[in-house]
């Protein structure tokens, strides 16, 4: 990866317990180095502070802009805590153009983010309707607002 710094933030020091411990990456510089790189971060990214013992977590794709996944590493939220629906699904695929064309997107996806959201703050699985002159028909679930995303994995979308 080139020009990535990520910073894991511990609540350890504010006196928690270290089992109840959730880290917050915070992303500077280029997100993605060169074609076929991607930025692996665990489990334990998150928000700093917030308390998600007893969780259960859903793992749930996005595919989109670099801009957007760098907002969500550094924010720890959905779509980097922006206003509006969260879609998210089970599994986006690989290439940009499916991607775009299956989950109905109005522009051509950069990365394919993977991460982890509480099981009940998103909707069941449902297809994908046609919108943005785009097919759909791939799988999609709609997530609150402000919904956590522990981030596991962003890989540039060929």
């Amino acid at each position: 990866m080139i020009g990535v710094t990520v910073n894991y933030i511990s609540n350890v020091a504010n006196g928690r317990d270290p089992d109840e411990n959730v880290h917050a990456a915070a992303a500077t510089g280029m997100l993605l180095g060169g074609a076929g790189e991607g930025m692996a971060l665990g489990a334990g990214a998150g928000v700093g502070g917030v308390r998600t013992a007893g969780t259960d977590w859903l793992t749930a794709e996005r595919a989109g802009s670099q801009a957007e996944a760098a907002n969500t590493i550094s924010s720890g939220l959905l779509r980097g805590g922006r206003a509006g629906t969260q879609f998210v699904t089970d599994a986006a695929p690989a290439s940009a153009g499916d991607a775009q064309r299956l989950l109905a997107l109005p522009q051509r996806p950069q990365v394919r983010m993977t991460f982890n959201v509480p099981a009940d703050q998103v909707s069941a699985a449902r297809t994908v309707q046609p919108r943005w002159g785009q097919s759909g028909g791939g799988t999609e679930r709609i997530a609150d607002p402000g919904t956590i995303a522990r981030i596991l994995r962003v890989e540039p979308m060929r």
